[in-house]
């Protein structure tokens, strides 16, 4: 399974690549532009999407630009759509927004998902 975490934090990155890299092939973007050049570049089986890239927007708007709704914008106009994303952030406003926009996004804080992941992955990509 080809899985892409979108993440600016490596110390999650690192645990997602140490819990699934071993049995799957694993991308990871950094930050919000080569996230977007990921998901136009890659069919993935499943996206692991963070809200907060490392850049506040000014007005807090949850559509600004330079967080992870460009991503998200990316994602539906690509041929990832349909593509199961599981976004991790704690901002669960935002992910309802998610949902509205991307038919197969599912909310699951981080914290539930670094100790639940290996059992929620297959759960997850059983929805589409």
């Amino acid at each position: 399974m080809r899985i892409l975490i979108v993440d600016n934090d490596a110390r999650r990155i690192n645990m997602f690549n140490d819990v699934l890299g071993e049995e799957h092939e694993i991308d990871t973007c950094l930050d919000v532009d080569d996230g977007i050049d990921a998901v136009h570049s890659v069919k993935y089986d499943c996206i692991l999407l963070d809200h907060e890239l490392g850049i506040e927007p000014s007005n807090k708007d949850p559509y600004s630009d330079c967080i992870g709704y460009d991503v998200v914008r990316a994602i539906k106009e690509s041929e990832n759509v349909h593509t199961p994303t599981i976004v991790h952030s704690s901002d669960g406003q935002w992910c309802e927004k998610i949902s509205r926009v991307l038919p197969n996004a599912v909310h699951i804080p981080f914290n539930e998902l670094s100790q639940n992941i290996i059992e929620a992955l297959p759960r997850i990509l059983n929805r589409q």
